[in-house]
């Protein structure tokens, strides 16, 4: 069984795009989006049409929750106010058909890998969509986050746009980076233009997880934000 783990597109539809491309070449058994798929981006629309087409199971994340009920901006930093406008512009982008879409996201998604074995898909953790789970997280806090729950094989999630697989007790734990918005940064502090996705393989009680990085053509990228009609496109895509 081959699955590919997607994760925060964060409505950059031609990063998708690039990811499914390359798994329409080399295809899986089944794709699981963990959640975080319009808001930030300049494609939040299109990236919920593909999601609905492809009908995969979607994890519900933390900014899911937010375009469905727009508050103050998500996020730090001196530019947040920039970064407000342009997540605002997003969700009034949805229709009430993608917001009712939105509405379908799962807490969590379980994915079956044999008799005793399952992957379990959340967003930030199974105890909150806002959790980090980290390389660098302590044992103790990763053991609050997982108190109450039945261990899987695999956890799969996202939020921290950060691409990881490290051991937690008798659980693999794994992250797929983000489609939309690699927490990788270059030496100049921007944002490398590519997309990160995962795909785990299980073949007869035997995992193995290849996290991967598929490039995204900056020319088409930046003129994609630029006529899209997202506000400060010139700001966001001198992040990358």
């Amino acid at each position: 069984m081959r699955i590919a783990v997607l994760a925060d597109i964060h409505g950059n539809l031609l990063a998708l795009d690039n990811v499914l491309g390359r798994l329409e070449a080399a295809p899986v058994d089944q794709i699981v989006c963990l959640g975080d798929v319009a808001s930030d981006g300049p494609q939040p629309a299109g990236v919920v049409d593909r999601l609905r087409g492809l009908g995969c199971p979607v994890v519900r994340g933390n900014m899911d929750d937010w375009v469905l009920d727009p508050g103050p901006p998500e996020g730090s930093g001196q530019d947040l106010h920039l970064l407000g406008e342009i997540q605002h512009w997003g969700a009034s982008r949805l229709s009430r058909a993608d917001r009712d879409y939105l509405r379908t996201f799962s807490e969590t998604v379980s994915v079956r890998l044999a008799e005793d074995a399952r992957l379990l898909c959340v967003h930030g953790s199974p105890r909150s969509n806002t959790d980090n789970i980290l390389p660098t997280t302590p044992e103790d806090e990763l053991d609050r986050q997982m108190a109450g729950l039945t261990p899987p094989t695999i956890l799969a999630s996202g939020h921290t746009h950060a691409a990881m697989v490290r051991r937690h007790r008798e659980m693999i734990l794994m992250n797929p980076g983000s489609v939309g918005s690699p927490s990788v940064r270059t030496p100049g502090g921007r944002r490398p233009c590519w997309a990160e996705y995962a795909v785990i393989t299980w073949d007869h009680g035997a995992a193995s997880i290849d996290l991967r990085r598929e490039p995204v053509d900056f020319d088409q990228f930046a003129r994609t934000a630029r006529d899209s009609g997202m506000p400060h496109a010139d700001w966001w895509v001198g992040g990358w």
